[in-house]
């Protein structure tokens, strides 16, 4: 993958990398801790079926579980789209000053 460069104190290209995306943007670690709860949750009531129907996990599922999928695909949703507004507007923000230096004659 192709990370953009950004200028140090000498001018000199430094790569980008992740944990500089991550201090930028915050986010991205939202996302992170949104999807790793999701997907605990999903194999949470997998396994939950296989186990005793009178378990309390798998009463918890049987009573609160659409409620919980809903919150937490809501919160995903919520992280992402915001994550990927963010990055957008820095984005934007970082091209502006190169178009007004190749438009100047």
């Amino acid at each position: 993958m192709n990370m953009p460069e950004k200028q140090s104190a000498d001018d000199a290209a430094v790569p980008l990398t992740l944990r500089d995306d991550l201090r930028t943007n915050k986010w991205w670690g939202g996302v992170v801790i949104a999807g790793f709860a999701f997907v605990v949750t999903c194999l949470a009531a997998v396994v939950s079926t296989l186990g005793d129907p009178q378990s309390p996990m798998n009463t918890v599922f049987a009573s609160h579980g659409t409620t919980l999928f809903g919150v937490e695909a809501a919160v995903l949703m919520f992280s992402c789209i915001a994550a990927m507004m963010v990055d957008r507007r820095q984005t934007l923000r970082d091209q502006r000053p190169e178009q007004t230096e190749t438009e100047m004659p």
